[in-house]
């Protein structure tokens, strides 16, 4: 049986919206993940991201500005999703 997957994950921040402004030096950013073949990885800013189940976490240090983020998930398959929310700092 060939299985193809067209489709990444399903990925989500929800910790934080994005063009948020903060006026702290690091955020835990947080969110969700699923897929249907199980998900491989998440990455944020291409760290590895702690998972447990279908949610994710890492702790970002922010800059004075805008922070450029971005927010990957790959599955068993290889199929990927990614995400770039702007979190500022003030």
């Amino acid at each position: 049986v060939l299985d193809l997957d067209n489709t990444g994950p399903v990925l989500d921040v929800t910790s934080h919206p994005e063009g948020q402004w903060l006026s702290s030096a690091s955020i835990l950013l947080a969110g969700t993940v699923s897929d249907v073949h199980g998900v491989a990885a998440v990455r944020v800013n291409g760290a590895t991201a702690t998972r447990s189940g279908t949610s994710w976490s890492r702790t970002l240090t922010l800059v004075e500005g805008v922070n450029d983020v971005v927010v990957t998930a790959s599955d068993s398959l290889g199929a990927w999703f990614g995400l770039r929310p702007r979190p500022g700092s003030e």
